[in-house]
């Protein structure tokens, strides 16, 4: 996917917030339950608790995917990107260069 495109960005924000949201609910509505079963009032805020710890943890997983993961990929992305103007020209040089190694 163009690492220009709005989908790309679309996607990565829904991604995120579903990966919080989900995980939180879902183990606060445990901890409800479990309280509501055995009498206690302090499942609620530890399940809620764990769920945050999860859904941040999952998605901090997935954005690293989006990033780079050494200096020549970071200036490759922001070569494609459009953020270095100044550079666009070696962006096509350097996919010039990977497409001649490939052949």
């Amino acid at each position: 996917m163009d690492p220009k495109s709005p989908a790309r960005y679309l996607i990565l924000i829904t991604q995120v917030g579903f990966s919080v949201i989900v995980p939180t609910v879902l183990m606060t509505l445990l901890g409800i339950w479990l309280d509501g079963k055995l009498g206690t009032h302090f499942l609620v805020i530890i399940g809620a608790v764990l769920g945050i710890a999860g859904g941040v943890t999952a998605s901090w997983h997935f954005i690293r995917r989006f990033m780079p993961k050494n200096d020549e990929q970071k200036e490759e992305y922001d070569l494609m990107a459009g953020w270095n103007e100044e550079s666009k020209g070696k962006a096509e040089d350097k996919t010039q260069e990977k497409n001649d190694e490939k052949e």
